[in-house]
């Protein structure tokens, strides 16, 4: 028997398809993928040209992060309230979600305030807390472990939390 998943934190929740909108060859990449799926050739990776970050991937993995409404199109700022509560309401536990102010994988016209707001009111037992620093809170780990075990101690008693 699997356990419950207790609790969730969500550190650098970024749309992949939003970060994708920074590359201009992002069109392209759709459009490849778009074909291999279409001619029944899905599980085929991308061109290596063609990869994120050096990575291969399959054409209808890539599409799931890329296209609005994709598999995996879960923190994109232009999804409606009902959208995000439908991706994200069913993560009915504690959850801490933290957004960086200066991350590098979200596009400058994303209001990161917003959305951070809209998130944990789509999730029924979210907080939501925006820290200084990158996508990777370089420098920042000590204000972030701090962050995490406030937020554990709160919701969780001591004999739950597993020493790291």
């Amino acid at each position: 028997m699997r356990a419950r998943v207790q609790g969730a934190i969500l550190q650098g929740a970024v749309s992949d398809r939003e970060m994708l909108t920074m590359y201009d060859d992002t069109p392209q990449r759709i459009e490849a993928a778009t074909k291999l799926v279409e001619t029944g050739r899905g599980k085929d990776c991308l061109p290596f040209e063609m990869s994120l970050f050096g990575a291969a991937m399959s054409a209808t993995r890539f599409l799931s992060l890329a296209v609005r409404g994709g598999q995996d199109d879960y923190f994109s700022s232009d999804l409606s309230d009902e959208e995000l509560k439908t991706k994200l309401g069913p993560l009915n536990v504690p959850t801490l979600v933290v957004f960086s102010e200066d991350d590098e994988a979200v596009p400058m016209w994303v209001d990161k305030q917003l959305l951070l707001k809209r998130m944990c009111a789509a999730m029924p037992k979210a907080t939501g807390q925006m820290l200084p620093g990158d996508h990777s809170l370089h420098g920042k780990s000590e204000q972030f472990v701090a962050l995490v075990m406030d937020f554990l101690t709160k919701n969780f008693p001591t004999s739950q939390i597993l020493a790291i």
